[in-house]
């Protein structure tokens, strides 16, 4: 029996002139001689008779993106919801919320979506919103696939709460929002994001890690169900993880500054990735009031499985910055990138 690394073996012969071909465990039985000439096998087998040796000769070649693949393969979805573009102005309700106006609209993301094939146009934005995007062929970004947190709005009153929250789906977990006002936020659990910036009104609010014996999202496992080890993604108390926690806001008389959200998380699940725009979880740009400047959100969570990479645009969970004028304000921390070969 010959064997290769990619699950393919075969016997050369058995009893009988009989020969039998297994590829990715699934086995065949061809006979000796030349018919069929030919077996071909989703995984990107082909096994060929060759007349000239009486052997049957096992060839790999990749899969094509967006065909049928094997099962080894099925991390990338199944295509089911077909080809789609992003071009600011098609729409696809099932998949995407819209935003804005034809030729301009932005994309939300409302639940996990399976494509053949993906484009993100030039000056186009997708924003993942906690869901996953699964493209078992080409997806094509030159423009922005993100969930970054909010800027911060000087003067934006109390229900705005700063930058707003970036994401917080059940699916995954989002980035905190900035404090408002002189105040900041909570204290940010189970988060491999960023911890947001500080202002004159108070430190940066704090990011806690999960356990250790929880595990980390560098496997396949933990990135593919959005849940560390001994977690439920049914409670936010213990939900996974969560992206960058918000910047501290300012207070001064008749003006108030307000923190950037933290940077959400975001998985994304290509089997080919090109194109040369942006793929981000950043933090939120805080704002300022008369004399002091709100901090920065801190930086998500941003990881990227792929089987095939040309991708020539960047990749970024950076923290967000202080506000652009007065004191006392700083940016937030860098949250983390994770990138996987499946």
């Amino acid at each position: 029996m010959a064997t290769n690394g990619q699950g393919i073996s075969f016997l050369r012969s058995l009893l009988g002139g009989v020969k039998q071909v297994f590829v990715g465990g699934t086995a065949v039985t061809v006979p000796s001689g030349a018919s069929p000439t030919t077996l071909n096998f989703a995984s990107g087998a082909t096994v060929t008779y060759n007349a000239a040796t009486g052997n049957w000769d096992v060839a790999i070649t990749p899969a094509t993106p967006g065909a049928p693949v094997g099962t080894a393969l099925g991390v990338y979805g199944d295509g089911s919801d077909g080809a789609f573009t992003c071009d600011g102005t098609a729409t696809s309700a099932g998949i995407f919320s819209t935003t804005g106006a034809a030729p301009n609209l932005v994309y939300t993301m409302i639940r996990d979506a399976y494509f053949t094939n993906l484009t993100i146009a030039v000056g186009i934005t997708v924003h993942g919103a906690g869901f996953y995007p699964y493209v078992s062929g080409t997806a094509t970004i030159n423009g922005s696939l993100n969930v970054n947190g909010a800027n911060g709005v000087t003067n934006s009153g109390a229900g705005a709460v700063g930058g707003g929250s970036s994401n917080g789906s059940a699916r995954i977990g989002g980035g905190g929002p900035g404090g408002y006002a002189g105040a900041g936020v909570g204290a940010w659990a189970y988060s491999f994001g960023g911890a947001g910036g500080a202002s004159a009104f108070g430190g940066a609010p704090a990011v806690t890690a999960p356990a250790a014996l929880y595990g980390t999202p560098r496997n396949l496992s933990t990135l593919l169900t959005g849940l560390l080890s001994g977690m439920s993604s049914g409670s936010a108390s213990v939900h996974a993880f969560f992206g960058g926690n918000g910047g501290f806001g300012t207070a001064e008389s008749g003006s108030a500054g307000a923190g950037g959200a933290g940077g959400g998380c975001l998985v994304c699940v290509f089997f080919n990735l090109v194109g040369s725009g942006s793929i981000s979880a950043n933090g939120g740009n805080g704002s300022s009031s008369t004399s002091y400047a709100a901090g920065g959100g801190g930086g998500g969570f941003l990881g990227i499985i792929t089987r095939t990479s040309t991708f020539a645009g960047t990749m970024t969970a950076a923290g967000g910055l202080a506000g652009p004028t007065g004191t006392g304000g700083s940016p937030g921390a860098a949250g983390t990138v994770v990138t996987l070969t499946a």
